[in-house]
């Protein structure tokens, strides 16, 4: 295998835990329900970054790829800016949500039932 192989199968790595994870977690990364936080995408990457970065220092990455979440962290805080740039507005939008109290009510109810939020 030659060094482009290699660039091309780790980056289409990167790409495939990125879409699974935003298949799975509902686009939490640019469109977060916002109960508790109203900072903005590229603040709440950063913090996923500096979070990532704490487990990796204090050795406690517990079984994860660290190395290859800090690298989605790194593409999704390149997207986040690249959309801030353009103006590309974000927000609560939980399915079926007016904004983040009707997002937090919808999820409260949820918890009331016994559902997770990813099984509606």
């Amino acid at each position: 295998m030659s060094t482009a192989d290699d660039i091309t199968r780790e980056c289409a790595a990167i790409r495939d835990l990125l879409l699974a994870k935003n298949l799975a977690y509902g686009d939490s990364a640019f469109n977060p329900v916002r109960i508790f936080s109203q900072a903005d995408p590229v603040e709440q990457i950063r913090v996923r970054i500096d979070d990532k970065l704490s487990r990796l220092g204090r050795g406690k990455a517990a079984g994860e790829d660290a190395e290859q979440d800090l690298l989605g962290y790194l593409v999704l805080l390149r997207i986040a800016r690249k959309r801030a740039n353009r103006g590309v507005p974000s927000g609560a939008t939980f399915i079926g949500s007016k904004g983040p109290e009707d997002a937090a009510q919808q999820i409260q109810k949820m918890l009331r039932q016994g559902k997770a939020a990813g099984e509606r």
